[in-house]
């Protein structure tokens, strides 16, 4: 009988099983191989924080020290934190971790990546695993003969049997996906949320701390902060907690740069939040404030005033009436700390709880990735949208405008 083994199997193992083997039983070479095959894929190459943290672990487990990479050591030596680094204040180790995970099993998912040697993240360890590929060692099955239509069948009766068994398969194939594939929103927001568990940094906007009535002068207050604020971030708050991620919130003036550089954040509101503001500083649409006036700017098209609302513009007695508000959605891979950041700001309060609307509900976000470039789950983004002010409200939220990048 003819010996068949997997053309790209490393050590010759015969096909019909996928062992996990030790580094040196495959061989370090072959390992460092596929490392760098996987680092220089579309899931790795533009990231910083999850290539260096797959080859450390790995190199330490080729190097035999495997029994070394312990949380501490990875913060210390991958991502130069202090030896008095607590990971139960600071999840960076974790968070990383369980991202690679998931970049590594879309890695493996990609077409032709089948009979390449397997770099895996075992669930709760920091130590890689390598194993060999399964190949099925089963020869194809034999074509089925056709089998010959019974008399008093003509051959129109036939084909129309066939046809329809082949939609019936094609209709369960098909239906069968559209179960498994997941929603707009969750495209969305699964950048932020993923991996469960991970912590979300949520900053948000206020007025300040006022003292309590009787309070001692310099003790602490109350924060103020916007009810069409506060109405947001409880909409957003319940929307990530329901996909299993655990929230930290935090007032604009007390965020650090060194929380946001520890998890992903939504940032609610504009003028009110300097980190928006300072954020969306180099991106297409940006936030402008003159006078009486505040407007979205296109740095596409500088002149353009579209969304613009002009405090000065009364009516005949003088009073000033909203009747429209705009906002900008942003979804970001932030340069400075290379975690996604999600922006919810309005030029006004109304546009902020617009955006809120948008982002928590399923059939607006569906229209918009119908609209959105191919791709755009893992794109940068940001979207302008106008909303109504009726009665005091916001009404529904309209994009007027996106970018993907």
């Amino acid at each position: 009988m003819e010996d068949r083994t997997a053309m790209n199997d490393p050590v010759g193992r015969p096909v019909g099983s996928e062992t996990e083997l030790p580094a040196g039983a495959i061989g370090p070479a072959a390992v460092r191989q596929q490392l760098e095959r996987i680092l220089a894929g579309p899931h790795f190459r533009h990231s910083r924080r999850y290539p260096a943290f797959l080859r450390y672990v790995v190199e330490r487990t080729l190097d035999g020290a495997a029994a070394e990479l312990k949380e501490r050591n990875i913060a210390i030596d991958v991502f130069a934190k202090e030896p008095s680094y607590d990971p139960s204040i600071d999840p960076i180790v974790r968070i990383t971790a369980g991202e690679v995970r998931k970049r590594l099993a879309q890695y493996y998912q990609q077409p032709g990546c089948e009979n390449e040697i397997r770099i895996r993240l075992p669930l709760g360890s920091y130590q890689p695993e390598f194993s060999l590929p399964a190949v099925s060692a089963a020869l194809p099955p034999p074509p089925t003969p056709a089998r010959i239509p019974a008399r008093g069948w003509d051959f129109s009766h036939w084909l129309a049997v066939c046809l329809a068994t082949g939609l019936l398969a094609l209709s369960a194939i098909v239906v069968s996906l559209a179960w498994r594939r997941p929603s707009a929103l969750e495209q969305f927001w699964h950048p932020v949320v993923s991996p469960r568990g991970s912590v979300v940094l949520v900053c948000f906007g206020g007025t300040g701390l006022a003292p309590k009535p009787d309070a001692p002068v310099g003790s602490e207050g109350r924060l103020h902060v916007p009810w069409w604020d506060a109405v947001t971030l409880a909409r957003l708050a319940g929307l990530i907690q329901a996909q299993g991620a655990s929230l930290e919130l935090v007032p604009e003036d007390r965020a650090t740069f060194e929380d946001f550089q520890n998890a992903p954040a939504v940032l609610i509101g504009a003028f009110d939040d300097a980190w928006t503001l300072r954020l969306m500083e180099s991106m297409r649409f940006t936030f402008h404030q003159e006078g009486g006036r505040t407007w979205i700017g296109d740095r596409d098209h500088p002149t353009k005033r579209d969304w613009l609302i002009d405090r000065s513009r009364t009516d005949s007695q003088g009073r000033w009436l909203l009747k429209e508000d705009f906002a900008v959605i942003s979804r970001v891979e932030n340069p400075r700390t290379r975690r996604i950041t999600i922006t919810v700001a309005g030029l006004y309060g109304y546009g902020t709880l617009a955006a809120g609307k948008f982002l928590t509900d399923p059939a607006n976000l569906q229209a918009m990735a119908q609209r959105a470039p191919a791709g755009w789950q893992d794109r940068n983004m940001q979207i302008v949208i106008r909303t109504e002010v009726i009665q005091g409200d916001a009404g529904p939220p309209v994009v007027v405008a996106a970018a993907f990048w």
